[in-house]
């Protein structure tokens, strides 16, 4: 048969493929449909029992979760008991009980982490910290930068607590450092009263031959009042008392800065204030100081 007289009914292929999409838009509506005008199923007298009760316990078990809260709570406060201080640190970050404070010379990052964490704790404090420690802050850098880095001890506020100092050599503790004891014994009577004593040590006694520790501004903390709300408390001079006024929140915080100790080594340090009531565990912090530094032997070319 010729070619000429040979009609064509088209292209089967898109036909095909044009019904397969109007079947499958057909099902889509259709399913639509069934979905937004299915009824919903008719609740019987069970299930609304069953959605009752179900409410019933769930709100029985959180109401059973605050009571057990509450009053474990009240039987952890007792009437009458005044909470003791502890001492808090910045920076670093614990490893099992030790606080390590690791970075590299010159390398922003590094300094950066630990410096914000300083800033950060002092910020709540108000900018009069600042210069309240600025012989730790010479470089704007908290000694990061100078290889003499500072940390900072804070004895946490206890409301109405006080603490019985070491008046007199006398009464020291055979666990107090020698240095800090010689130390008591230079100063005159009238600067040792009402004083909680810091010390910061190497633990190993190499090190502390070489090494150096710098208290700022001062290393003792003003006892009196210093868990008072007021901002007002007394000071002695040549045995007197003198009123003064100032934020207790700058009293219960000192600088401590570390100098001359080795690099490239975990150099572990022993911090820790001096109170007759406040408990050891609560009253001391172990710091694992290490300052990557490059080296260059003096025989290098």
């Amino acid at each position: 048969m010729p070619d000429e007289i040979i009609i064509t009914s088209g292209s089967y292929g898109v036909v095909r493929r044009q019904r397969y999409w109007e079947v499958r838009k057909d099902q889509w509506t259709k399913h639509q449909q069934c979905r937004l005008h299915r009824k919903e199923p008719k609740r019987t007298p069970l299930g609304w029992v069953k959605i009752i009760l179900y409410y019933i316990v769930l709100y029985a078990l959180i109401t059973a979760m605050i009571l057990i809260n509450i009053q474990w709570t009240f039987k952890m406060i007792k009437p009458g008991e005044i909470k003791t201080t502890s001492l808090s640190s910045v920076p670093g970050f614990y490893k099992g009980n030790v606080k390590y404070i690791r970075y590299r010379e010159y390398m922003r990052s590094d300094i950066r982490r630990h410096t914000e964490k300083i800033e950060g704790f002092i910020k709540k404090l108000g900018v009069n910290v600042s210069r309240h420690l600025r012989e730790c802050n010479f470089d704007n850098n908290w000694g990061y930068t100078t290889a003499s880095p500072c940390i900072l001890l804070k004895l946490n506020y206890a409301i109405n607590f006080t603490v019985e100092t070491y008046n007199s050599a006398i009464t020291v503790p055979k666990e107090m450092p020698d240095e800090l004891y010689d130390f008591i014994l230079e100063i005159p009577e009238e600067y040792r009263r009402n004083r909680i004593w810091v010390s910061c040590t190497y633990m190993d006694p190499k090190i502390e031959e070489k090494a150096k520790v710098n208290y700022i501004p001062h290393r003792y903390y003003e006892a009196d009042g210093l868990f008072a709300e007021t901002d007002e408390f007394y000071l002695y001079e040549n045995l007197t008392r003198v009123n003064v006024t100032e934020n207790p929140n700058y009293r219960r915080l000192i600088g401590v800065q570390f100098e001359n100790f080795p690099v490239n080594e975990d150099v572990y340090i022993e911090c820790r204030v001096w109170g007759k009531n406040i408990p050891i565990e609560l009253a001391t912090t172990v710091f694992a100081l290490h300052l990557v530094k490059i080296v260059i032997p003096s025989n290098y070319e």
